[in-house]
């Protein structure tokens, strides 16, 4: 882990695997951030594939969630996103539209509208931009919670 070292008078910890926990500087600790993400394939991977589990659902629950709760709330972004989990349906997938739950093919697939400018690249975008909050939403909890710590707490 490059400079980090086991002493208390650095401002950060980072605990990898449950193992002891490594007191860091913020350089040490953006080096080991940018290592993990580098090696992995896809940092949703991660997160939706339940390597954070029980502190954040799995992609799929939160997006299940996330769509319950604007259809429920009557939020416009409900009838947006409902289009547009027909037309992936329709063209790009063997689900149904209820059944659908592909929170990663989503995201690319309005991200690939958006960079390609369709003509809802508008609507596209407010429904990317809505969708990734939510699912950050559970990680800003979570960070929230562990502000309690008088050090900020990296876990690996």
């Amino acid at each position: 882990m490059g400079q980090c070292v086991n002493e208390e008078d650095e401002p950060y910890i980072i605990q990898h695997g449950g193992n002891n926990k490594t007191y860091c500087s913020k350089n040490d600790v953006r080096a080991v951030i940018q290592s993990v993400i580098g090696n992995s394939v896809n940092l949703s991977t991660l997160i939706g594939s339940g390597a954070s589990l029980p502190a954040i659902d799995l992609m799929g629950t939160t997006f299940k969630k996330y769509r319950e709760s604007i259809k429920t709330s009557g939020d416009p972004l409900s009838s947006v996103l409902e289009n547009r989990i027909a037309q992936i349906c329709k063209h790009h997938s063997n689900y149904t539209s209820e059944d659908f739950g592909d929170i990663e093919f989503l995201l690319s697939w309005l991200q690939y509208r958006i960079d390609g400018d369709t003509d809802n690249c508008e609507e596209d975008q407010k429904l990317f931009d809505d969708l990734k909050k939510s699912l950050s939403h559970p990680l800003l909890e979570l960070i929230k919670k562990e502000q309690n710590l008088t050090k900020p707490m990296i876990i690996i």
